[in-house]
């Protein structure tokens, strides 16, 4: 891999993508560069921040980081942004009104939801060891009452059709039970996956993490199953799509046995995940939409999970999960969040496309929100 930074232009082979480069993006983009080449050489001669880059990658060079750990959270979260930016674009309409305006959704988009927003901000939540608090920001932000990512992009401020439960739950002083089971908890868990000491923890922060918001067992149970899932992928345990119990800790299983996460999963094992052509001839037509139907719509985490699992089974590339698991008439930006975290924490940050990265207009935050978690 070839990269070349100069004021304000990266270079990633033979594709040109614009930054505004300042003396304050340093730090971020250059932990950011430093995974995505691993060994290649990173070329910044051109620069006019030479001198700091060069200081700032040797320093980060000595510090012994596990780049690979990195970079798969880099992958994690970018490539989830960029799933959500793909289902939101097309999120609440029916398949016909997508294929009579886009034929099928195929390009990557630069708009991600909330679910990209609130993600940013469990991570916070997580290194400064106060979720409902890092919870209540993300509320604060969308009522416009503060930036927490002063001099970024005013993308993290902007509503993105947030979820009424997670807007209800957090303007409360005092913590209201309700049963709800929507994807809101799901969508924002992915962190705890990547930042947990064990599989169990991860699932139990990311299920203590939905009751602040969600209600229902099945809002819960598949937010800890997910971030199990996440744990095992970043830590390169193969993850078997046969066994879902083996997620879920002990003390949950009684909930489990009992659930519908439990059924929908049970469901998808008897699915044959079918790769289908991608044109607007077969694929409304295709067997993996009618197995995707089967599962739902993805408005309940249980769907959410089961629509993003089928995705990641049956598709043989990056941009062709995004493009199966937003193509469809349910959730889309949660189904292609999921699935995109999941697929980023498998396969890494070379296995995504560059070109849909540095476009996402959450691109800075995101990069800024891990370098803060891993080095400030």
């Amino acid at each position: 891999m070839n990269i070349k930074l100069d004021a304000n232009q990266l270079k990633i082979n033979d594709s040109l993508f614009q930054l505004q480069m300042t003396v304050d993006h340093i730090p971020h983009i250059s932990l950011f560069l430093l995974c995505l080449a691993n060994s290649s050489v990173i070329n910044i001669d051109d620069s006019p921040y030479k001198d700091s880059l060069e200081a700032y990658l040797l320093n980060l060079k000595n510090k012994n980081l596990n780049l690979d750990k990195i970079s798969r959270t880099f992958a994690t979260i970018l490539a989830g942004a960029v799933g959500d930016a793909f289902g939101y674009t097309i999120e609440f309409m029916q398949e016909d009104s997508i294929k009579q305006k886009f034929g099928i959704l195929q390009e990557f988009q630069d708009t991600a939801s909330d679910d990209t927003q609130m993600t940013l901000f469990t991570i916070l939540g997580i290194k400064n060891m106060d979720i409902h608090e890092a919870y209540k920001d993300w509320y604060r932000t969308q009522q416009q009452q503060k930036n927490f990512f002063t001099g970024k992009s005013q993308a993290i401020q902007v509503r993105r059709a947030p979820g009424n439960t997670c807007l209800q739950s957090l303007s409360s002083r005092v913590h209201i039970k309700n049963s709800s089971k929507g994807c809101g908890t799901i969508m924002r868990v992915a962190p705890f996956g990547l930042f947990s000491e064990t599989r169990d923890q991860a699932f139990q922060s990311a299920y203590k993490a939905s009751e602040i918001t969600h209600g229902h067992i099945d809002g819960l149970l598949p937010a800890g199953i997910f971030a199990a899932m996440i744990f095992d992928a970043v830590h390169k345990i193969p993850i078997t799509y046969s066994n879902y119990d083996q997620f879920v800790p002990q003390q949950y299983l009684d909930q489990y046995d009992k659930s519908q996460t439990k059924r929908i999963l049970q469901k998808l094992q008897t699915i044959n995940p079918e790769q289908p052509k991608i044109s607007i001839e077969s694929y409304f037509k295709s067997n993996f939409l009618q197995q995707l139907h089967q599962l739902g719509e993805g408005w309940v985490a249980e769907e959410t999970l089961a629509i993003s699992l089928l995705s990641i089974q049956a598709a043989n590339s990056f941009k062709n999960l995004c493009i199966l698991s937003s193509n469809h008439k349910g959730d889309s930006d949660s189904t292609a969040s999921v699935a995109g975290n999941l697929y980023g924490a498998l396969n890494g940050l070379k296995s995504i496309d560059i070109q849909s990265l540095v476009k996402l207009d959450l691109f800075e935050e995101i990069i800024f929100t891990i370098w803060y978690y891993y080095l400030n």
